[in-house]
């Protein structure tokens, strides 16, 4: 599993679709799915880190262009120059300018996660520089070359969702018990892999947004 193309997977679903003249709109669902299924579970070839220097007095970090949620709960930390290792923990904004105190300094323990800015505001605002260390869950990159292996590993999984929409695009009747089989699917394929540890009090910034297979358009 996951070695197989996008035009493959394409020509696939197409052909159970019974209709392979719409590869065009095939390419853009694809996408959809993808993006989707990135964003809303939490699978195990997501994980990445990152690290960088945070020096005294910075106001901001910059995340890395493919962040999209921390990985674990512990996955901002800082280490001083003695490589004790801190965690920082992230807020919501409303929640970061109830405590934050412009004019303290010291050991960050807290951030502010800035998604539209892309980057994470520390506070209290470092006294001295610390090394930030982060293990995040990526985000997908929109396929350009259909040609290339998919960074999915069920693509049998892939080929389903996409003969799906087709399926919802063309109203076939064969839609919504075909549905049920890309959910059971989806069901047998995330378990155990998709419960994300940041999803709690103090990480509200990222809603659970996910209203089932069916919205992958």
């Amino acid at each position: 599993m996951g070695m197989r193309t996008g035009t493959e997977i394409i020509s696939d679903a197409l052909k159970l679709l019974g209709n392979e003249t719409i590869d065009t709109e095939a390419q853009v669902w694809l996408n959809n799915i993808l993006a989707r299924l990135y964003e809303d579970f939490r699978w195990p070839f997501q994980e990445k880190s990152a690290s960088g220097t945070v020096t005294a007095g910075a106001s901001a970090i910059a995340l890395p262009v493919d962040f999209l949620d921390f990985w674990d709960r512990n996955g901002l930390r800082i280490q001083d120059s003695s490589g004790n290792l801190f965690r920082v923990v992230p807020l919501q904004a409303d929640d970061f300018d109830l405590i934050r105190q412009p004019s303290e300094s010291g050991r960050p323990e807290k951030a502010r996660i800035d998604l539209a800015e892309m980057e994470w505001q520390p506070y209290p605002t470092p006294d001295i520089a610390y090394t930030w260390l982060l293990r995040y869950k990526k985000s997908f990159t929109e396929i350009t070359d259909f040609s290339a292996s998919i960074d999915f590993p069920n693509d049998t999984l892939l080929t389903q969702a996409l003969f799906v929409r087709g399926l919802q695009f063309e109203d076939d009747d064969r839609y919504s018990v075909e549905l049920g089989v890309l959910e059971a699917m989806t069901k047998r394929f995330r378990r155990g892999y998709n419960v994300s540890p940041t999803k709690g009090t103090a990480m509200r910034f990222q809603s659970q947004t996910f209203k089932g297979i069916s919205a992958f358009k």
